[in-house]
């Protein structure tokens, strides 16, 4: 026979928070579970707001610019104790900037256009001045050619350090056209040329 509970244990079986509870002869048989109450939701969390990036102006690249965008101008020439100097006004005459590196390309050329023995050697600039990587039209840049107008060892013969360049290309970057200048240079020890960083023109 089953067993049949009595009212008081009843009442014990119904007032306790058990997590089943199975009250077998108090009117039957009783499932009792213990549901604990809902977790509260969970509060909305806002979205992260992106900070809008400020566009940054942006220059003109510079361009291996060539004959057709560059005019050279030959300065005077400067002589002292053997050597010979000139400087060459570099100008473009478009609206974006022109790029040129330091040292710029150099190459003599005799009186029929072919290719001399030149040496490019680097030559430093005084305090104070300004190395520019670029010109436009309004912003020129200048640079300076110098050599030795006759051998530095005495003993030397001209004939064969010398060579007796009657223009030249310069070349503002490696990637551009060269450039034709008409100016005489007669650059000893094996046809070597100084020449300058490119600055900022003060005239």
């Amino acid at each position: 026979m089953p067993r049949i509970a009595s009212a008081a244990a009843c009442r014990a079986a119904a007032g306790t928070a058990a997590w089943v509870l199975l009250v077998a002869g108090c009117s039957g048989t009783v499932e009792a579970s213990y549901r604990p109450p809902a977790p509260p939701a969970p509060s909305p969390t806002p979205a992260p707001v992106l900070a809008t990036p400020t566009p940054t102006p942006t220059s003109s690249p510079a361009l291996n610019c060539g004959p057709d965008q560059v005019a050279v101008t030959v300065g005077e020439l400067q002589s002292e104790a053997g050597s010979r100097a000139v400087p060459l006004l570099i100008r473009g005459n478009g609206p974006v900037p022109c790029g040129v590196s330091n040292p710029v390309g150099v190459t003599l050329l005799d009186a029929a256009g072919q290719a001399l023995t030149t040496r490019v050697e680097t030559a430093e600039l005084p305090a104070g001045r300004t190395v520019v990587d670029s010109f436009t039209a309004e912003k020129a840049a200048m640079v300076w050619l110098q050599w030795r107008a006759a051998p530095s060892t005495p003993t030397t013969d001209p004939a064969t350090d010398c060579v007796d360049g009657q223009s030249l290309l310069l070349t503002l970057r490696d990637a551009a056209p060269p450039i034709p200048i008409t100016t005489a240079v007669r650059a000893c020890d094996g046809g070597t040329v100084y020449v300058s960083p490119a600055e900022a023109d003060a005239g």
